[in-house]
């Protein structure tokens, strides 16, 4: 049996105490979602707010609401999509160079041509993913999860209305979905050259005469000196007001 729905849900699971579910869309591309219990730290955040590594960045956040009754598929038969309370992060597989698995799209929908055409083209441009690298990504995703139980977080400044986080024990700057090193940033700050390119996160971070950009956020060669002063303070012990 094939869904003629737009979305349904190929798999539900648990890793390491933490539920997560996989959607696939008519598309081709696969989402993910994690969710997180009340009482954890980050729940109710939005996701631009949490510093997680896996493919893309996160790129929802919600209740599990949204996906009561979306179809199911679990031994080879179609049921509803149950309610699991939570706030849940999200993932998708829908960047840049991403790709199609055509065989696991006709699993679950019937293509006509036209849509065959169009997930060929896909496929043979990018990456395809299948579902046991998504899995992977989800378990990455769950172990920063887990770490970020117990890190120490600690406001060293505002950038366009969103909170610089300065993270002790990972020693890196976290603000809107944006991880760099602190010792990255230092270097480029202190360098004559302009550019520095994060090869895994795809992010640039560029220096000009009176700015710094991180992807897509933009501040001040002041207010970034001032973001470090405030990280050094706390490396020295000293208390940080931001």
């Amino acid at each position: 049996m094939k869904s003629k729905n737009q979305i349904v849900v190929v798999e539900v699971n648990e890793y390491k105490g933490f539920t997560y579910w996989v959607t696939l869309n008519r598309s081709g591309f696969f989402c993910a979602y994690i969710l997180v219990p009340e009482g954890h730290k980050l729940y109710g955040l939005n996701y631009d707010e949490v510093d997680i590594d896996c493919h893309g960045g996160l790129t929802y956040n919600g209740s599990g609401y949204q996906f009561v009754g979306k179809d199911y598929f679990v031994n080879n038969k179609v049921e509803k999509f149950p309610l699991y309370k939570g706030w849940v992060f999200g993932m998708d597989f829908a960047h840049y160079n991403d790709s199609v698995d055509i065989s696991t799209l006709r699993k679950y929908f019937d293509l006509n041509n036209v849509e065959l055409v169009i997930h060929s083209k896909f496929r043979a441009k990018g990456y395809p993913w299948f579902i046991e690298g998504v899995r992977k990504e989800i378990e990455s995703a769950i172990e920063d999860l887990i770490e970020n139980m117990d890190l120490k977080e600690h406001v060293v400044g505002e950038v366009e209305g969103y909170p610089v986080i300065y993270i002790e024990e990972k020693d890196t700057i976290f603000c809107k979905n944006t991880a760099v090193k602190y010792s990255l940033l230092k270097r480029l700050y202190d360098s004559p050259f302009s550019r520095e390119k994060i090869e895994e996160k795809s992010l640039t971070i560029t220096k000009e005469e009176h700015f710094v950009t991180f992807g897509c956020l933009t501040t001040t060669k002041e207010y970034c000196q001032t973001v470090i002063k405030n990280i050094n303070k706390i490396k020295n012990g000293k208390s940080c007001r931001s």
